[in-house]
């Protein structure tokens, strides 16, 4: 049996599937099958049988499904312990597999992900410009506010499917973001950080449909989190004083141990009276001009986030809503340890479904 499945799903861009088989194919990492997905587009024997000398599987679909039935599919006759995927119109450099396998492997960790370059191309599918996506440190609340891992640059137990089951056909928008978030609820994430693939996205004029469309998928996507996770967005909108059970878990959580507040804002100010007898300082990137303020009002200096390589292992509390991937970097970049970062945002979600329909919001 190969060791690793390669999951390839296409519609109607054949000249596009062949340049991401050879990718493939270039690969240093040899144990490998491909399992490429027609979603009832054009034929694509012709182009797959160029590879011939490689093992590929083709399935053919009848009607097409979208992305999670695609997979799906492949993922139901796939042999390796672990699974790949690559979208047809994305690449693998040729150390992909092998980087992403060796860190598994050296790791014990059942879901790895690498780095990649974002390119925008014509129609054609030539390259217009390249540009290196910022990836912040991994941390678990990330995946529950953010699609920031693209698909071409993970790799994955397939065994993780036993327990969050397959793609969800009924989601059709971000349904990779959700199934990542289902395997971050039963596994640790590694992260490589060395840009190993191609993340590739063709420029196309939007109308007014597109963006309205667009918008329309995101909140559509925001209410199945709320509906099924209980994550909130737009929580500023929806709680612009914070509930009275969120300040008791936050005062709970730190009950007794020094912790310093991350971000100087309103939701700040409203969770320092919670922590006034743990609280060791707090962190902002604007600190010069909220400093004299806070000080004045809490008697609690305000510190730029350059002062966090003397924090050590005191855990760092954010009250930044929505911007987790900004507060990581600005972590990370200071030397602090991300590991012992909590989001308030995290206590919202614990909390927020019981105290919406109790209160009816």
């Amino acid at each position: 049996m190969p060791r690793v499945s390669i999951i390839v799903p296409t519609y109607n861009r054949p000249h596009l599937l062949e340049r991401a088989l050879c990718s493939i194919m270039q690969q240093t990492f040899r144990d490998f099958e491909v399992i490429v997905v027609n979603d009832a587009g054009c034929s694509v024997e012709n182009h797959v049988r160029k590879f011939k000398a490689f093992s590929i599987k083709t399935i053919n679909l009848t009607a097409n499904g979208g992305s999670s039935i695609a997979r799906n599919k492949a993922i139901e006759c796939a042999s390796g312990k672990y699974i790949a995927y690559l979208d047809d119109d994305d690449i693998f450099y040729p150390e992909h597999i092998q980087s992403l396998y060796t860190a598994a492997e050296s790791t014990a960790s059942d879901f790895v992900y690498s780095e990649c370059a974002d390119v925008l191309e014509n129609a054609c599918g030539e390259t217009i410009a390249e540009v290196e996506r910022v990836f912040p440190p991994y941390h678990p609340s990330l995946i529950k506010r953010k699609n920031f891992i693209p698909v071409c640059c993970i790799l994955h137990a397939r065994a993780l499917f036993e327990k969050t089951g397959f793609f969800d056909p009924k989601i059709l928008f971000a349904e990779d973001w959700e199934m990542w978030f289902r395997m971050s609820r039963i596994t640790s994430f590694y992260h490589l950080r060395k840009v190993t693939c191609e993340y590739r996205k063709s420029i196309v004029q939007e109308n007014k449909n597109a963006q309205s469309k667009t918008l329309e998928n995101n909140q559509s996507f925001a209410n199945l989190l709320f509906e099924k996770y209980n994550i909130v967005a737009d929580i500023r909108k929806r709680f612009p004083i914070i509930p009275e059970e969120v300040l008791q878990q936050v005062s709970l959580q730190f009950k007794n141990r020094p912790v310093y507040l991350y971000g100087a804002g309103s939701y700040c100010e409203q969770v320092i009276p919670a922590l006034k007898n743990t609280l060791a300082g707090v962190f902002d990137i604007h600190a010069d001009s909220v400093k004299e303020n806070i000080k004045k009002r809490y008697g609690v200096d305000v510190l730029h986030p350059a002062e966090m390589v003397s924090m050590a292992d005191i855990p760092v509390l954010s009250t930044v809503v929505d911007r987790i991937a900004d507060v990581l970097e600005s972590i990370y970049s200071y030397k602090g340890n991300v590991e012992h970062v909590f989001f308030l945002d995290d206590f919202f979600d614990d909390v927020c479904n019981a105290y919406t329909i109790r209160n009816n919001r």
